[in-house]
């Protein structure tokens, strides 16, 4: 199956947030009474699932973070 450049930044990303979860000391019961999104919405965006735009910002707003992506010299 062929990934595409948006399934693969879903996935790279998706570890960093479960890991905002857990640091919290979070449940995802927490997280979905605490954001109003569902915990099926949740586990998806965790792991790197093709959840709309807004669902992943409004994640990343409860846990005060933002996403940046760049471009960076290799050598």
């Amino acid at each position: 199956m062929h990934k595409t450049f948006r399934s693969e930044i879903l996935q790279y990303i998706a570890a960093d947030i479960k890991d905002l979860r857990k640091s919290a000391g979070l449940s995802l019961a927490d997280v979905a009474m605490m954001t109003n999104l569902s915990m099926d919405v949740i586990t998806g965006i965790e792991k790197g699932r093709d959840i709309s735009y807004e669902k992943y910002r409004h994640l990343l707003r409860f846990y005060d973070k933002k996403l940046e992506l760049k471009i960076i010299n290799l050598a």
